[in-house]
């Protein structure tokens, strides 16, 4: 009895063979490669792997998040000033950004801010309970897809902009340990542009 191959109909990889171009020109360990793989618009598997410190993270719709093999989970922090948040900024970001000025709001709310240059391994880094929480104003898809599957299978929350589809273009959103997390700072991101 002859069996068919599986059908790869519905299946595309995205890849960012070097997610933090600036950090690896530069000498800066924070790069990385992500790749998503997407089964119509749901991404169903995901690896992001750190090369300068062979950390290697994944995940499986359903499966969980891994790091070199150990489950992770994402941290149980549920405040802002209790939690380590990253960020990113537009590339030849203006004076007048409002990412700037958010950063400035949320300098002042967390515990602490980090830049680390990849959006993939600060979702990897949110996924593994290392940031409590991120939030960018302005991606592409193939920087964030293998993330945001970690960080959900991590027990994680993504919200703004990013839901079970895959959009085109650019987008902003949060990724959080929780919800707790992620409405607050959705809440003091909102209110912060409501009074610029």
């Amino acid at each position: 009895m002859s069996r068919s191959p599986p059908s790869a109909e519905g299946y595309r990889w995205i890849v960012d063979p070097l997610d933090g171009t600036t950090n690896y020109v530069h000498g800066i360990p924070y790069w990385s490669v992500s790749i998503a793989l997407a089964q119509h618009d749901q991404v169903v598997a995901a690896i992001v792997y750190q090369p300068t410190v062979n950390e290697c993270f994944t995940a499986t719709l359903g499966g969980g998040t891994f790091l070199n093999g150990a489950r992770k989970s994402v941290s149980e922090i549920t405040t802002l000033a209790e939690a380590v948040v990253a960020m990113s900024l537009p590339a030849g970001v203006g004076a007048e950004a409002r990412e700037l000025m958010e950063m400035g709001v949320l300098a002042v709310r967390t515990q602490s801010l980090r830049r680390m240059g990849s959006a993939a391994i600060n979702l990897a880094y949110v996924a593994a309970g290392r940031f409590d929480a991120y939030w960018t104003g302005s991606t592409r898809i193939w920087d964030v897809a293998a993330g945001v599957l970690l960080v959900r299978e991590a027990g994680g929350t993504i919200c703004d902009g990013y839901n079970t589809g895959l959009p085109s273009g650019r987008m902003k959103f949060i990724a959080a340990a929780n919800d707790a997390l992620r409405a607050e700072l959705q809440q003091t991101l909102a209110a912060a542009n409501a009074g610029s």
